[in-house]
């Protein structure tokens, strides 16, 4: 193995276990009253902008089946564990796909800003943004969806509104505005590394 294959193992690691420390432990959560505001998806943006397409969905697959064990039993949000309840296979695919997304959203966005000059700089703050409001509109969209094919309260849509009203614009600003320094100083540690 290449030392160029090993650093970039040991990359990937940190990053799976920072998406691990702040998806099982508290830490990920920031409280503010009524909702919950989640920093996961910061790292798979973050990772997938720094290391590649592939790590990043490496990471979202950890964010994913983070989710999924939590709501299992691991520290269960009362929504996710009355969709496990109901269906396991549906709280895996909704656990899972959007935090697969997130990656390929962000990569795309970040490439396709990166190659205008002229929006170079907008490239990691949209990109932030659009990864975080794939995660948000696409887990609480499943999650409406699949309350509806097993049959749960309609209640659960006004308990979901609040996060996607309230909760999505938050994240997306705290990614926007973390993404970018994590970015640039990663960056220079892996340049100076190699």
């Amino acid at each position: 193995m290449k030392n160029k294959d090993v650093l970039r193992l040991a990359q990937i690691g940190v990053f799976m276990a920072i998406v691990l420390l702040l998806g099982l432990t508290p830490i990920g959560i920031i409280p503010l009253g009524i909702i919950n505001l989640t920093v996961l998806h910061i790292p798979v943006i973050v990772g997938a902008i720094v290391l590649g397409l592939k790590s990043g969905l490496l990471l979202g697959l950890t964010f994913g089946l983070t989710s999924f064990v939590k709501a299992a039993g691991l520290m269960p949000s009362v929504s996710a564990s009355a969709m496990f309840t109901a269906s396991p296979f549906l709280c895996f695919i909704m656990s899972v796909l959007p935090r697969l997304l997130i990656p390929l959203v962000a990569c795309g966005v970040y490439s396709a800003l990166q190659k205008n000059q002229k929006y170079r700089k907008a490239s990691m703050p949209v990109a932030a943004v659009c990864g975080s409001l794939t995660n948000t509109v696409l887990y609480l969209g499943l999650m409406l969806v699949f309350y509806a094919i097993c049959g749960l309260s309609g209640a659960w849509g006004v308990i979901v509104s609040v996060p996607v009203l309230i909760g999505a614009p938050c994240e997306a600003i705290l990614a926007a505005v973390l993404t970018p320094p994590i970015v640039v100083a990663l960056k220079k540690l892996i340049k100076t590394a190699q």
